[in-house]
């Protein structure tokens, strides 16, 4: 993925009406996914990174999925691995990330585990 492709996808995201913790997971995972393929990190480990709990990072990815930012397999021991779409072609609406209350009250989360 380009640099300006990257950009026109993260602004689509923002556009949706995603919280900045969604944007953040996405970028991880697409830092994650560019070693290996596919982004092997845990839900709780990506949520360490961003300041989540690992319940509230499988709902985003779950979301990020259905949005057609991520996709999602299955791998051996009950394990998921995720990677970016690269060639998304669909424009998602704006407003299409309704907020959930948790989501609603939360802060903005600490990227990378800094304070």
């Amino acid at each position: 993925m380009t640099a300006d492709e990257l950009r026109e996808n993260a602004l689509d995201l923002v556009g949706c009406g995603a919280p900045p913790s969604a944007v953040a997971i996405w970028l991880l995972v697409d830092k994650y996914a560019r070693r290996r393929g596919w982004c092997q990190e845990s839900s709780e480990e990506l949520g360490f990174l961003v300041g989540r709990t690992g319940r509230m990072v499988q709902e985003i990815e779950r979301r990020l999925c259905e949005l057609g930012f991520l996709e999602r397999r299955s791998v051996s021991g009950g394990r998921r691995q995720l990677r970016v779409v690269r060639d998304r072609t669909r424009r998602v609406p704006g407003h299409a990330w309704v907020p959930w209350k948790e989501e609603e009250s939360s802060s903005t989360p600490v990227l990378f585990g800094e304070n």
